[in-house]
């Protein structure tokens, strides 16, 4: 029925490969990636300002751990962290998670972006966060990434870690599923 598989990630590769080895010769691995502006947008240093974080996908429980959000903004603000989070997207959990939001005043809750609206974002944000249970190689990690906004994943197992060094090239949290 299925004549090839292609994972996004050495992980994902490496997973199909342990569950199909009958079927080592159909899996591939196609890596991705993003478009990259011509020069990195300039930010004001973050000593100044709050610091700026963004989530952008899908509002949604199971796999992106939606309701992390409130809870890391709520969490930040009662350790004397300056910041502002904006969360942008849509999902069956966006009515819960805008009640969840409501009562905070450093968060703010858009509708989903289109692809430029959310390059400006991630061209103001300092951070991008990604509270997800489970991903591929995930394209809003690399968008930001591209972008110059630097990616806090939690541990997971993905393709972040392809794309990440923690502490290098973005943050990887290690959070229990």
């Amino acid at each position: 029925m299925l004549s090839r598989f292609v994972a996004v990630s050495r992980t994902l590769e490496s997973k199909l490969r342990r569950a199909l080895p009958a079927r080592i010769d159909h899996i591939a691995r196609i890596p991705y990636g993003v478009p990259m502006p011509d020069a990195l947008p300039t930010r004001d240093p973050a000593g100044s300002r709050p610091i700026r974080l963004l989530y952008a996908g899908r509002y949604e429980h199971r796999q992106k751990r939606i309701m992390a959000l409130p809870k890391l903004a709520r969490k930040l603000t009662e350790s004397g962290i300056d910041c502002e989070l904006t969360i942008a997207g849509e999902g069956p959990a966006g009515d819960e998670l805008r009640s969840a939001c409501a009562g905070l005043q450093n968060v703010r809750v858009l509708s989903a972006q289109g692809q430029q609206e959310l390059a400006a974002l991630l061209e103001t944000h300092d951070a991008m966060v990604l509270p997800s249970r489970y991903e591929g190689l995930s394209i809003a990690m690399l968008e930001a990434m591209a972008r110059g906004c630097v990616p806090i994943v939690t541990r997971c197992d993905s393709g972040s870690t392809e794309a990440i060094e923690h502490e290098h090239s973005g943050l990887i949290a290690d959070v229990s599923p």
